[in-house]
């Protein structure tokens, strides 16, 4: 499978193409011991955003030093599981995206995450997942999910992406209160004749 280096979460939520005014302090950049880099707040505590994409890592060993950060972008490593992840008490966006994840029963309550991407790993099952009370957005695209048995209820989800996986339905799909947006192309169940009717009239999803 062709791997992917685009970040669909950082074009609005990191870009800025406003002016410094005079006086303020401007973060700066400081490249890690992977090679990647991550934002400083003028302190000097790294924190803001950190962007460890296409380092081989295999794990979250030494992330520590970021529990401050707000953004997390760490696509295209080999991390298998979130079994070491540490405690971040402001994260909002994390892109795990084209790693070697296999199971989420040990993905972190994290309450602050508005923003999560899972996208081409190996998930099969929402099994064990936690109810994230701000999450907004959640991809998992491009995986083996079969169907969205013990996807917990998570009642600010406006967005769910589960394109490109094996759906031939959505059974077990919640009634999410939030839900605007259910991407699902590239599944089984979009060659079914009535899949856009059922949607509509049983769902109210577009």
């Amino acid at each position: 499978m062709k791997k992917s280096t685009t970040n669909p979460g950082a074009k609005s939520v990191t870009k800025s193409n406003s002016t410094p005014q005079k006086g303020m302090v401007t973060p700066k950049k400081k490249k890690t011991s992977w090679g990647g880099s991550a934002m400083l707040s003028p302190s000097g505590a790294a924190s803001v955003k950190v962007v460890l994409n296409q380092e081989n890592l295999s794990s979250f060993e030494g992330f520590e030093k970021y529990h401050t950060s707000q953004f997390l972008y760490v696509r295209d490593n080999l991390i298998g599981s979130f079994a070491d992840f540490p405690v971040f008490s402001t994260l909002r966006i994390l892109d795990v995206s084209f790693n070697n994840l296999k199971r989420l029963d040990d993905f972190p309550y994290i309450e602050t995450l508005e923003q999560l991407f899972l996208n081409g790993n190996g998930l099969n099952s929402f099994e064990g997942f936690p109810a994230l009370p701000m999450l907004e957005l959640f991809s998992v695209s491009h995986n083996d999910f079969q169907s969205l048995n013990c996807l917990p209820m998570l009642p600010k989800l406006g967005i769910l992406g589960v394109a490109g996986n094996s759906l031939r339905s959505l059974e077990g799909l919640p009634l999410f209160p939030s839900l605007e947006v259910i991407r699902v192309a590239g599944n089984p169940l979009t060659k079914n004749a009535l899949f856009m009717d059922t949607v509509v009239m049983a769902c109210n999803y577009t």
